[in-house]
């Protein structure tokens, strides 16, 4: 009997055993270290990559996959839940995730190459689904399809140009202007990102510049003494939840090489010069149609003091530049008012005459003086603003320079 007792009992404990091992085949549930749930649920995640590859240079072909598993409402030691795995690219096999039961989990993939002449893995295609609940001995299929990564950026130029002053010795300074990103409304981008710019040089391989940074709202043109191009790169940074163990932002990196301002066939923002020893021709004297000025005078500005004297004659200052030369300008007033609030913006009109010529200048500097049109209303102070526009011999013309509110007391 007691030989039949210990047989029993040594059947039910491998009973118990195999049950186990059922878990332990599928590597047990994907939690952190200290966490220990007793229910768990599967997920078997299909990739489908069906999309051509669009990147603006040919970086190396996806190397990697990366998956992670997200949950923010699931908090496991006062950090959110998170599973990552990384595969190589080429399986065909489904990747499986052993989760607790829970809501809301969020899966992601990034697939990725290393670029071994930067040292840097270079994002390339990504592919997001959220949503997902997992209960107790669930089995979800997930079918992830994946797409480019499509970033850019955005040339913010001033004054309206489609080209920017360059900054010379002894010149006008250049023209201060904006490099906005264009990032997809769901990637593994970072806000943060950082840019780099050539002249007269295309990109033909990735660069890489450390620290990322929020903002590059503001951009010199470079000094130069010849007209040319700017060209640009431009590196974003993965997000920290898709970064394995180890791992720091500054080895992560999309690059895109030549976003254009005039076109696919022309990336790059033209560059043109102003101030003294100016080559309108562009190194060719022979082409008239380089030659030729289409650029309109710009940072047109007027200053006078006040308040003012009724019928007196106001001293006025005037500046503005021109890549050629400013010939004339004109200044205009938008009437009289007896409240700020009730005076006119600037306009275009009443610019056929009105016109003082200059001697022929690429940088504009002038005093001059000016007496207020119109009828004051007498016993109060009377409002008006002053601008003015600038133009050169061939007949382009400024934008007006900013409102200058002159009080005229009488």
């Amino acid at each position: 009997m007691k030989q039949v007792f210990l047989l029993v009992m040594m059947l039910l404990l491998a009973s118990c055993s195999g049950g186990g091992g059922g878990g332990a085949a599928l590597g047990g549930p994907d939690v952190p270290p200290d966490g220990k749930p007793s229910l768990t649920g599967t997920i078997t995640i299909q990739l489908r990559d069906a999309t051509p590859k669009i990147l603006a240079l040919a970086p190396p072909d996806p190397q990697f996959v990366r998956i992670v598993v997200t949950n923010p409402s699931f908090v496991i030691s006062g950090k959110s839940y998170r599973a990552l795995k990384t595969i190589a690219i080429g399986s065909t096999a489904p990747v499986q995730f052993v989760l607790p039961e829970h809501v809301g989990y969020q899966v992601e993939a990034l697939y990725y190459a290393n670029d071994t002449s930067s040292n840097l893995n270079v994002m390339q295609k990504y592919g997001m689904q959220s949503g997902i609940n997992v209960t107790s001995d669930a089995k979800i299929a997930i079918d992830l399809a994946i797409t480019p990564i499509a970033a850019g950026l955005t040339p913010v130029l001033p004054n309206g140009q489609n080209f920017v002053y360059a900054g010379i010795p002894g010149g006008a300074a250049a023209d201060t202007y904006g490099m906005v990103p264009v990032l997809p409304v769901e990637s593994p981008l970072q806000p943060a990102w950082r840019y780099y710019v050539q002249t007269n040089k295309l990109f033909t391989s990735p660069q890489h510049y450390g620290t990322p940074s929020l903002n590059h709202s503001s951009i010199a043109a470079p000094s130069s003494f010849v007209n040319g191009n700017l060209y640009y790169q431009a590196e974003f940074f993965i997000k920290p939840s898709l970064l394995d163990t180890g791992e720091t932002y500054t080895i992560w990196t999309f690059n895109y090489p030549n976003p254009s301002s005039e076109g696919a066939t022309n990336p790059y923002i033209t560059m043109s010069l102003r101030g003294p020893n100016v080559d309108i021709t562009n190194g060719d004297p022979n082409n008239p149609s380089l030659a030729a000025d289409i650029y309109p005078p710009r940072n047109a500005q007027l200053a006078v003091p006040t308040p003012v004297q009724a019928s007196a004659t106001i001293p006025v200052s005037i500046v503005a530049n021109d890549s050629v030369a400013v010939t004339a300008y004109n200044i205009q007033q938008t009437g009289i008012s007896g409240t700020l609030a009730g005076i006119p913006a600037a306009t275009a009109g009443d610019l056929s005459s009105g016109w003082v010529a200059v001697t022929p200048t690429m940088n504009l500097g002038i005093l001059t003086s000016y007496l207020i049109q119109g009828t004051l209303t007498s016993g109060q102070d009377n409002f008006v603003n002053l601008y003015v526009r600038a133009r050169d011999a061939a007949g382009n013309m400024s934008t007006a320079s900013p409102l200058q509110t002159v009080t005229v007391r009488p």
